[in-house]
């Protein structure tokens, strides 16, 4: 109900949540496994896992109306389901590939502004990929050219274990890191591994943030 500007409960309301999540652990718990919360979109889903038939609607119920969670007027669903293979932990709690590179370029963000570098200074970054065909690998080079990418670099690499090579390619762009990096990575990403190479990063020039001598005055 009270939200902040990136759409997640304010600190006061994160309490009353955290109260209804403690006493969902600890009725569930006997007959549960308690798997995650997740906070998103206005939207608040606690996820257990049973191995055992068990009225977890009525047990739920019980809990919002005699801990009195019902009085913020708060809407909630529950649902049961079969998940013998794990597929809502895969799918919908274990992060996925995008969400995995958003916190890699994220790793990538922090470290420039430790080093008080001006985020939303454009500048060259640099990206990292890998080939095991040569052909997959000049063809990928025209595509990400389409996007801006400028090619620094290409080596290969023997494999004698397998008797073949792989090629390496340095490319790079102009971007800014607090502008659309995350999508501009992803966009990249998407091209590499469609022509099955692998996407291994970026790095970028730290560009040093720089106050405006007249904001003394």
């Amino acid at each position: 109900k009270e939200l902040t500007e990136d759409w997640l409960p304010s600190s006061e309301e994160n309490q009353i949540l955290n109260d209804i999540d403690d006493e969902l652990a600890e009725v569930f718990t006997e007959d549960f496994i308690w798997l995650w919360i997740k906070k998103w979109n206005a939207k608040v889903s606690f996820y257990f896992l049973c191995d055992q038939d068990f009225d977890v609607i009525k047990k739920s119920k019980n809990i919002f109306w005699e801990n009195g969670f019902w009085v913020f007027w708060y809407e909630y669903t529950l649902e049961e389901f079969k998940d013998s293979q794990w597929t809502v932990y895969k799918k919908e709690l274990y992060p996925t590939p995008y969400e995995l590179q958003c916190l890699a370029n994220s790793m990538v963000i922090n470290r420039l502004y430790d080093m008080w570098d001006d985020l939303t200074e454009a500048r060259n970054t640099i990206h990292y990929s890998t080939f095991y065909s040569e052909k997959d690998k000049d063809v990928c080079i025209k595509k990400v050219q389409d996007l801006w990418y400028t090619v620094v670099k290409t080596e290969e690499t023997e494999n004698r274990q397998w008797e073949n090579s792989y090629f390496h390619v340095t490319i790079e762009r102009q971007d800014i890191p607090s502008g659309a990096i995350h999508e501009h990575v992803w966009e990249l990403r998407q091209q590499i591994e469609l022509y099955h190479g692998e996407y291994e990063g970026w790095e970028s020039e730290v560009v040093f943030y720089e106050p405006d001598p007249r904001s003394s005055f």
